[in-house]
């Protein structure tokens, strides 16, 4: 059971580096409303990157967001 959740938590955390931080906040390939980037930066948060996060932040502050 715990490699279950094991396995389920990489998935998730990956999902948000990929898809968000990585295609969505670096490369800017696709639009996103305020849901899907609230739900997309706390899979990216699970990850564990603190200093990626806050220039993430700082970046979505920037850019109007």
């Amino acid at each position: 059971m715990i490699f279950v959740a094991d396995v389920m938590y990489g998935y998730t955390g990956a999902v948000g580096v990929t898809a968000g931080a990585h295609r969505y906040w670096t490369h800017k390939s696709y639009k996103a409303k305020l849901p899907l980037r609230i739900i997309l930066a706390a899979l990216y948060l699970i990850t564990g990157m603190v200093k990626s996060s806050k220039h993430l932040i700082l970046t979505a502050q920037s850019s109007g967001m």
